[in-house]
């Protein structure tokens, strides 16, 4: 389990809370910055509660990719960006 997974060049920072005996998922990702803009900063956060760590681990990787992906949308494959 990475703390630090790449996705579409976006770095995602999961750290999830421990909040009494359960854990929330919370992950942070920050989005480079391009011609235009200086890049952006997303913060996920889900009031779910998991049993495990691995568990809100996952959700909060999955909750930023899921944004990053309806938002920029979904990352190509090498054969998708190339054209013969």
């Amino acid at each position: 389990m990475s703390r630090h997974p790449e996705h579409c060049e976006p770095t995602i920072d999961a750290a999830p809370i421990i909040y009494g005996k359960l854990y929330r998922a919370a992950a942070v990702s920050d989005l480079g910055p391009t011609e235009d803009d200086f890049g952006q900063r997303v913060v996920f956060n889900d009031l779910g509660d998991f049993e495990t760590r691995e568990q809100a681990h996952e959700r909060a990787i999955a909750g930023v990719k899921r944004w990053i992906d309806e938002n920029f949308g979904p990352p190509r494959r090498l054969s998708e960006s190339t054209t013969m």
